[in-house]
């Protein structure tokens, strides 16, 4: 009887830094379910090596010496749709931040993490959930709250009291079984209500349904 091999999680790290992409491919080697592929040192590298290789995440810095982040993103975007791309910057603030959350990454990690929680981010942007390092979510909430940002031309539609609850666990950047589990329902229904949510707001993904939310004050930091 042949037993199947998990599928493992395959990554592209994105960093001009020799070193620290050597350290990532030999840490999170180590890991039973990720596979780190070649490494990209600048953007052009990395939307060829993307295109190539079709990883399941791009973890990348968003910082490289040939072309701007939001470029690389498009680009990354265009060349691999399916791919996850999660930002690992030593950037904690600033427009950078904003502009990169606001194109729709799948997460925003810190490079002061430790690779176990690193991993962790890994699986759950490859899982289809957003993740954003706490520091970050603070940051953004706080700038988004602050924006000005014109009333649409129609009423946007009124969220029912469990969406709003759902919102705000996604805020917390809770997954869909740790939502389940919150409010003692299904996955499935927790599918659903974030489905609906992100039709309402009229936006692509949870993380940017969160700032959106707080832009029109529907939650609050």
């Amino acid at each position: 009887m042949l037993v199947s091999t998990p599928t493992k999680i395959s990554v592209l790290i994105v960093d001009d830094h020799t070193t620290l992409r050597q350290g990532l491919t030999l840490l999170l080697g180590q890991q039973n379910d990720i596979k780190p592929l070649a490494g990209a040192h600048d953007g052009q590298e990395a939307i060829q090596l993307a295109a190539e290789h079709q990883p399941d995440v791009i973890l990348l810095d968003l910082v490289l010496p040939d072309i701007s982040a939001t470029k690389l993103l498009t680009a990354l975007r265009q060349k691999a749709p399916y791919s996850k791309i999660l930002v690992f910057s030593g950037i904690e603030d600033g427009d950078q931040v904003y502009e990169a959350i606001d194109a729709g990454i799948d997460g925003y990690a810190l490079k002061s993490m430790d690779v176990s929680h690193l991993a962790e981010a890994i699986r759950q942007v490859a899982a289809g959930y957003s993740f954003l390092h706490p520091a970050i979510t603070r940051m953004v909430l706080h700038r988004a709250a602050q924006k000005n940002r014109p009333v649409p031309n129609r009423a946007p539609e009124s969220l029912t009291k469990r969406q709003h609850q759902v919102l705000m666990l996604m805020a917390s950047t809770a997954t869909n079984a740790e939502i389940a589990e919150r409010l003692l329902v299904s996955q499935e229904t927790v599918r659903s209500h974030v489905k609906t949510i992100l039709r309402k707001l009229d936006v692509p993904t949870r993380t940017q349904a969160v700032l959106e939310a707080v832009r029109r004050g529907i939650i609050s930091v």
